[in-house]
């Protein structure tokens, strides 16, 4: 029954994307909740008007089963975000562990390559996955839409890299035609070559990367 399916999401609290399903399947009209679909950030207030929402939807439907044509939703999230979920849990709790060291490290006798690890650690690999994870979550909620699957995601990381590779060949072939230059002022021509080096370096890792 679908009023069985939304008492299962108001007592379990379910996603916000599943909410609006369940909403629209059980026949209910919402200009506020239309407009609250578009939103880019669904909060907790959003949420909770969802809620109300639902709870009136409820109460107003008879207790006898749903027509059979109304398919059963799942109330189960998909297990990308699950996985997501965790790994939030996850990243908060060593967000936490590394603050906590952090003030420690400041207010002590600071050791400052630690503090300096601490720092790196917590800029640059927590709080911008920390960020993608939950923006992810937040479009699910808000409109169901589910990160790229793992094969994927390989693919469009072999296609960006296969572009960087022939922009850096592309850019290495018009260095070497500026070094034939004979007239080339000196550093111009370090400078040139440092960088054709470096993007040698750049094409051996991208190339090793792809298995070319």
């Amino acid at each position: 029954m679908i009023k069985r399916q939304i008492q299962d999401w108001l007592d379990k609290g379910g996603s916000f994307a599943q909410g609006c399903q369940l909403f629209d399947v059980a026949g209910g009209r919402s200009a506020v909740l239309d407009r609250l679909r578009k939103k880019r950030f669904v909060g907790s207030a959003d949420k909770d008007i969802l809620r109300k929402l639902l709870q009136d939807l409820a109460q107003a439907m008879p207790d006898s089963p749903a027509p059979t044509q109304l398919a059963e939703i799942a109330l189960q999230e998909p297990t990308s975000i699950l996985i997501l979920r965790e790994e939030g849990r996850k990243l908060k709790k060593r967000e936490s562990f590394v603050h906590a060291h952090l003030v420690a490290e400041a207010f002590g006798e600071a050791d400052h390559k630690k503090l300096y690890e601490l720092a790196h650690e917590m800029m640059i690999d927590i709080h911008p996955r920390l960020d993608e994870v939950y923006d992810t979550i937040r479009d699910y909620e808000r409109d169901g839409t589910l990160p790229p699957d793992e094969k994927q995601k390989v693919i469009s990381e072999a296609v960006e890299k296969m572009s960087k590779r022939t922009n850096m060949r592309t850019r290495i072939y018009r260095l070497r035609k500026e070094l034939k230059k004979k007239d080339l002022p000196d550093e111009d021509r370090q400078r040139y070559e440092a960088e054709i080096q470096e993007k040698e370096t750049a094409i051996a890792e991208i190339e090793e990367f792809l298995g070319l």
